[in-house]
């Protein structure tokens, strides 16, 4: 098999506030749980202009900005497979898989007709069927616009100032600028976020012809293990920096965070948002409070400044050091450590088996770890909640 042949470029895709960003990222998070796989993310062309202080009347307006859009896509998908080809130079069993945030044929969405978009393809020796042969898949999200109303909102990050209407506008106009791609995939909202994002990650895995991890997600509280011992024995380590900032709450359930992620030199901004809700259990009639929105996404130094001038300062801010890596074959782990707890760490482990033989692998987690409590994913032991009482809910009564 060709390089070539092990390189999978999938288009995502939508209409705004469809959850693109949140599954890019996801999709990042989730790929370090497989072996020999690398992501690489060709960001979305418009965004990338626009942050270069190249705006749609500046350019000229009509379509030559549209003009600039592909040569700036052509351009961000060149390098990413160039960096995908030298990558499996190095490591010729993997694969890889090319995001992109955006394809070609988005550019549609924006003008009266498919004729008129045609002609500017024409003039980049383009065409709608060579367009379609250039992507493996195409990963298309609803807009919260269309059946998720309530969820839809232009302050998540992203630039955008559409009216729901609008954004469902362009979402009908993007889906059928794609919908006759032989591998298109539309991903509506009849599902809770995070199902919609699994939907999608399933569906980018099979394309690749990657077997999905079951990825059986348990949460322990855990003793600081012998880093030393810990890091000489695991393997395909991946080490960051995290620290969180909580902003003030608009809303009792919403809770909102700036993360700085630092990975060696090279820092990250996010954005992450929690929403939280008591539902009723169909089985017990209990009600629990569960997070209904959780979502992560990518934000600029300059909105980073802008956004601490609203951090709740009854809040601590809270620092981390995260380690991901296997230590096995079936077992992915990433240890959070605390910077205000010195004696306990956070770990979450992720199975990559059937519910019924965790049991037999457990073993392998406590040879490991000392494990002092099994958590679920509650309110109790959220960041917030760390942070809030400075480290104290990691020491289990």
């Amino acid at each position: 098999m060709t390089n070539e042949q092990r390189i999978y470029r999938i288009v995502l895709t939508g209409g705004p506030c469809a959850g693109k960003t949140s599954l890019r990222n996801k999709l990042s998070r989730e790929a370090k749980a497989v072996k020999d796989l690398k992501v690489i993310i060709a960001p979305e062309a418009a965004t990338t202009l626009k942050q270069s202080g190249i705006n749609f009347l500046d350019a000229g307006a009509d379509d030559t900005f549209q003009d600039m859009i592909i040569d700036q896509q052509i351009l961000s998908e060149a390098m990413a497979w160039r960096t995908a080809h030298n990558y499996l130079l190095k490591h010729p069993t993997h694969k890889v898989i090319i995001v992109c945030d955006r394809g070609i044929m988005d550019g549609e969405a924006y003008f009266n007709s498919p004729a008129e978009y045609a002609q500017v393809l024409n003039r980049h020796s383009l065409t709608r069927d060579i367009v379609y042969e250039r992507y493996d898949a195409v990963i298309s999200l609803r807009s919260a616009a269309i059946g998720a109303l309530s969820f839809y909102t232009t302050k998540d990050g992203t630039p955008r100032d559409e009216s729901p209407e609008e954004a469902a506008k362009l979402d009908k106009k993007v889906c059928e600028a794609w919908q006759y791609h032989k591998c298109y995939y539309a991903i509506d909202n009849s599902f809770k976020f995070p199902e919609k994002l699994d939907k999608a990650v399933a569906k980018i895995f099979e394309v690749a012809k990657i077997e999905l991890p079951k990825k059986i997600c348990r949460r322990y509280l855990c003793k600081m293990p012998d880093m030393f011992k810990l890091l000489d024995r695991s393997s395909h380590l991946e080490v960051c920096v995290d620290k969180t900032f909580f902003l003030k709450q608009t809303r009792d359930d919403l809770f909102s965070a700036i993360r700085i992620r630092m990975v060696g030199e090279n820092a990250t901004y996010y954005m992450n948002e929690q929403r939280w809700k008591a539902i009723e259990s169909p089985n017990s009639m209990q009600k629990t409070l569960e997070a209904v929105y959780d979502t992560t996404f990518e934000i600029t130094e300059k909105e980073v400044m802008h956004s601490l001038i609203h951090v709740d300062s009854t809040i601590p801010s809270l620092e981390k050091m995260m380690y991901s890596f296997h230590i096995a074959d079936e077992i992915f782990c990433e240890l959070n450590i605390y910077q205000c707890n010195s004696k306990n760490a956070y770990l979450r482990v992720f199975f990559d088996c059937a519910e019924e033989d965790i049991e037999k692998y457990l073993p392998i987690v406590e040879g490991f770890f000392t494990i002092l409590k099994e958590v679920n994913y509650e309110r109790t032991y959220t960041e917030y909640e760390i942070a809030r009482t400075n480290g104290k809910v990691l020491n289990p009564s």
